[in-house]
């Protein structure tokens, strides 16, 4: 199965009487994850999950523009050791490079000049330069502490929303410098397309919402 749609006509469910070793609440890439290692290693797992589909936050859309493209997560991080890249071998996925500087920027509806993506581009570079230098200082502080301009706040900002999931004042300085440049790779298809594959024969009950009573 390849799409959310798919997935919820094929309509998962799972007879209430069987009994389980382990329930994983999540089928994100780590509950697909834990329920193939699991699953594979004999244990009678069940996977409840929230959503309509698997995946968690990487979704991959392929209707709206009529070519698949991932809403959430993107790209393998660091691909030579990122163990997704090991998966998209599996499934038989084209992974091509990512280039950091091959960007496009769209606001009020128009594209913007290249010299305003050059000067997001090298705003960029500054960041991880300064961000380097703090983190050999050993004096960790806010991401949101590094930039000196317009330009590096924003990209602070949308690199912080878009790739983290925090606000720039929760993200560690350390944390950014280790990430440094690394081998980053597209999968040819969408992540989220390799998600709902891995998650299929997995007993995945959707539309699972998991609530917390104390006691």
């Amino acid at each position: 199965m390849s799409s959310p749609r798919a997935w919820a006509q094929a309509g998962q469910s799972l007879a209430p009487s069987t009994v389980y070793d382990v329930a994983i609440i999540g089928a994100g890439a780590a509950g697909i994850a834990a329920a193939r290692a699991l699953a594979g290693a004999g244990a009678r797992v069940i996977v409840l999950e929230a959503r309509g589909r698997p995946g968690g936050r990487i979704v991959t859309d392929s209707q709206t523009l009529g070519l698949p493209f991932d809403v959430g997560a993107s790209y393998i991080h660091n691909a030579p050791i990122n163990p997704i890249t090991a998966l998209a071998a599996q499934q038989g996925v084209t992974v091509i490079p990512s280039d950091r500087e091959s960007l496009a920027l769209r606001a009020n509806s128009r594209n913007e000049p290249r010299s305003v993506v050059n000067r997001y581009v090298a705003a960029d570079q500054r960041l991880m330069r300064r961000s380097e230098r703090i983190a050999r200082s050993g004096n960790d502080q806010p991401f949101s502490a590094v930039p000196r301009d317009i330009y590096e706040r924003r990209f602070v900002d949308l690199h912080c929303a878009t790739d983290i999931a925090a606000d720039a004042d929760r993200v560690s300085v350390l944390d950014i410098a280790s990430a440094g440049a690394t081998d980053d790779r597209f999968p040819i298809g969408g992540f989220g397309t390799m998600m709902m594959r891995a998650a299929t024969g997995l007993p995945v009950n959707g539309g699972a919402k998991v609530g917390h009573a104390a006691a």
